[in-house]
């Protein structure tokens, strides 16, 4: 390998999408195999709802209002490559 890319191509939907093997260890989850993911170019974070790893949908809440009372989990909002500065600072102000 000569450089340090990887090219990934469009789909028919305009969506650049990868099958991942992955593990996540804080939630027990070993052994993670071919999830599909889509990868969004315009934000700084790639994320996969929780469903997707065969957890119920009663547990995935549990979790999350964990997470709304956990000072510890870092809260903020991300934004797309079409929301403008004006939309950022709106949000960002009606947060706090």
């Amino acid at each position: 390998m000569k450089n340090k890319y990887i090219l990934l191509e469009m789909n028919q939907r305009n969506e650049i999408r990868a099958d991942m093997n992955m593990a996540i260890k804080s939630m027990e989850l070993t052994k993670i195999e071919n999830m599909n993911v889509k990868i969004d170019t315009g934000c700084p974070y790639t994320s996969i709802p929780i469903l997707r790893f065969g957890i119920s949908s009663t547990k995935a809440q549990q979790m999350k209002q964990s997470d709304c009372v956990d000072a510890r989990i870092r809260k903020e909002i991300s934004f797309g490559v079409n929301d403008s500065k004006e939309k950022r600072d709106e949000d960002k102000e009606n947060m706090r």
